[in-house]
């Protein structure tokens, strides 16, 4: 079964941090995140999964929770990325 993941790119992650509406949230460094990243990966893969990293272009991110009307929280990242088929 593939799951997406949203990947971040580490030269975007201070704009990230910058325009969530829940930077308490987020882990805080790029390098924190990405360890964390690639533990979920791992055990996705070891659960069966295949996931699939989609990269989060952040002015698509904003669009896509403008037209929808919410906010930019992890909710929102969830929906963004679930919507890439």
């Amino acid at each position: 079964m593939s799951l997406n993941l949203a990947y971040y790119r580490k030269s975007d992650w201070s704009k990230l941090i910058e325009m969530i509406d829940d930077p308490e949230k987020m882990h805080d460094t790029w390098e924190e995140w990405y360890q964390d990243f690639l533990r979920v990966e791992k055990q996705l893969k070891s659960l069966g999964f295949s996931p699939k990293r989609i990269t989060v272009d952040l002015d698509k991110l904003k669009k896509f929770c403008l037209q929808k009307r919410i906010k930019i929280d992890g909710n929102a990242r969830s929906s963004y990325v679930s919507s890439f088929n």
